[in-house]
């Protein structure tokens, strides 16, 4: 029987050794993402603890300074950008390539 050569691919080869070369260079990316998610939930959790009041509805008031404010924007804002990073490197990864 003839094999038809169009319905082979024509991407490279995976090896597994590559996949796994790239997959081990994750870990430093999967460990900072882990630090900077637990200091993001620290800080919002300290943030958000006790409300300073409730209002005439009975929503909760809380307070925060301006560079408070800031803080946990950049916190939460760096482990989104963290997770997008990983993602696109962990897909490459899978493709035997570091990103």
């Amino acid at each position: 029987m003839r094999m038809n050569n169009t319905t082979r691919s024509d991407a490279p080869a995976r090896s597994d050794a590559a996949i796994a070369d790239a997959m081990r260079d994750l870990e430093e990316r999967v460990c900072d993402l882990m630090n900077m998610s637990s200091i993001a939930a620290d800080m919002i959790l300290l943030a958000f603890d006790q409300p300073d009041s409730r209002d005439s509805s009975g929503m909760l008031v809380y307070r925060l300074s301006h560079s408070r404010r800031e803080n946990l924007e950049f916190a939460v804002t760096d482990v989104e950008n963290r997770a997008k990073s990983l993602k696109k490197a962990y897909l490459s990864a899978c493709e035997g390539k570091v990103l």
